[in-house]
């Protein structure tokens, strides 16, 4: 299943959605077509899967940075989620450039708030361990803020701009979340 899995990834990157093609993954994984067929029985399948294991990262880098972050400063606490976010997003930038085009009746909306959901869901507990701030309705301020990261961070791919202006950006929605989270959370 993993060589079929990257095999996809490799062909969707290559190719493109249009390329897309049981017989170009099966080819470039080694096996048959009926192999491919057996875990992914069509196109929007595929690039499901794909979309589903690249977010899988990426959430799960979120999920570990709110366990390792938790009863910290809204600031500390700020940082660290752009700093998760955007790493995740950019340490397999071509992945990500390539998921951006799948449209949404392709699975892509479906998944994507799946997994949104999930963020949000370790964010709040995170928020309710902050150490200077109590926040009166945890899953709002999750929403705001993970939403308020994904824009930037799509810019971000598909511009690939030089190391130094990324992190210089990363420091900017450090600074936006800190500031928010300082706001909309009362003092202790």
């Amino acid at each position: 299943m993993k060589v079929i899995h990257e095999a996809s990834i490799q062909v969707l990157l290559s190719h493109g959605i249009h390329g897309l093609t049981t017989t170009r993954v099966a080819e470039r994984a080694g096996v048959s077509v009926g192999s491919v067929y057996q875990y992914y029985p069509n196109k929007q399948a595929m690039l499901a899967a794909v979309l589903q294991q690249h977010l899988e990262d990426v959430i799960g880098q979120m999920e570990a940075v709110c366990r390792s972050h938790r009863a910290r400063t809204a600031a500390e606490m700020a940082h660290a989620l752009v700093n998760a976010f955007i790493d995740a997003k950019l340490a397999r930038s071509d992945v990500s450039q390539a998921l951006y085009a799948i449209p949404s009746d392709q699975g892509r909306d479906a998944v994507t708030a799946t997994m949104t959901q999930r963020a949000q869901l370790a964010i709040c507990d995170l928020l309710a361990s902050c150490t200077d701030r109590r926040f009166q309705d945890p899953s709002l301020v999750s929403f705001v803020l993970t939403t308020s990261l994904i824009g930037p961070a799509q810019v971000l791919v598909t511009t690939l701009p030089p190391v130094a202006q990324r992190e210089a950006i990363k420091k900017q929605l450090g600074l936006m979340a800190q500031s928010y989270l300082e706001r909309a959370g009362d003092p202790l």
